[in-house]
């Protein structure tokens, strides 16, 4: 119901809602022992949760879905692949349009082969296995989001599958989201718009020492000044290559 409202309040804009799914909902919220996408009790498991999804929120778009990556629950623990896990959400979806955007982003700390190769290892060679409503959501460089990166190898290594870029346009972006959401008060019950707020300050800050220990680094090269166009960074290059991130900093301000 709190989707609802919060689709509900975006739909002036033309903005429609997406769910990120957890690839383990099955058991999380379903009670089930599996989540395994052969499953018959899986399978309809998803598509009576999808039902209801557009019951509740009639022109809800899909589910985007981060799996087989950084602890993330995965269909690779039941030895079924990115398209079997794909494929089950995309079935769901397939009576209303909606669509499935699985990320190729998968990094695992227990898998040998070099991160920047792992993706292009593991989705390239599913290449035409996935249904025609799941797009695989490939970053736009080799890693993630560095300064400068060659673009990604799956850009045209899946003629067969639908390939989208998930782009990133740095500080500014985030500036605009906090003043839009700001707007939507009321609509929403008040925990959740807290919630999502202190979400948007704390990527605000994130994205702010990201920009300005990349001019920092950067300027180490040109040994020239910061254009007046950008905003000067707060701080030395020291003090941004010291700072440490864990989830006890980064996590919601909520009380």
């Amino acid at each position: 119901m709190k989707v609802a409202k919060v689709a509900y309040a975006l739909k002036p804009w033309n903005i429609k809602v997406y769910l990120t799914a957890r690839f383990s909902s099955p058991i999380g919220i379903g009670s089930l022992k599996r989540s395994d996408p052969y499953d018959t009790e899986v399978i309809s498991w998803w598509k009576t949760k999808t039902h209801e999804s557009y019951h509740l929120i009639p022109d809800f778009s899909g589910f985007l879905v981060k799996a087989n990556s950084e602890g993330q629950p995965e269909p690779q623990n039941y030895n079924r692949s990115h398209a079997d896990g794909a494929n089950i959400l995309a079935d769901a979806l397939t009576p209303n349009n909606g669509i499935v955007m699985w990320r190729a982003f998968v990094y695992d700390q227990n898998v040998p082969d070099n991160p920047t190769k792992q993706a292009y290892s593991e989705f390239q060679n599913l290449n035409g296995k996935f249904r025609k409503n799941v797009l695989i959501q490939v970053k736009n460089g080799l890693l993630d989001f560095q300064p400068r990166e060659p673009f990604h190898p799956l850009f045209g290594a899946m003629p067969q599958t639908s390939v989208m870029a998930e782009l990133y346009s740095g500080v500014d972006s985030v500036y605009w989201m906090e003043p839009k959401w700001r707007k939507i008060r009321g609509s929403v019950d008040e925990e959740r718009f807290e919630l999502v707020l202190s979400l948007i300050e704390q990527q605000e800050k994130s994205t702010e020492d990201w920009r300005d220990a990349c001019l920092l680094y950067f300027q180490t090269f040109s040994n020239k000044s910061i254009p007046d166009i950008y905003q000067k960074p707060q701080h030395d290059l020291e003090f941004y290559k010291n700072l440490i991130y864990t989830f006890e900093s980064t996590k919601p301000n909520i009380p």
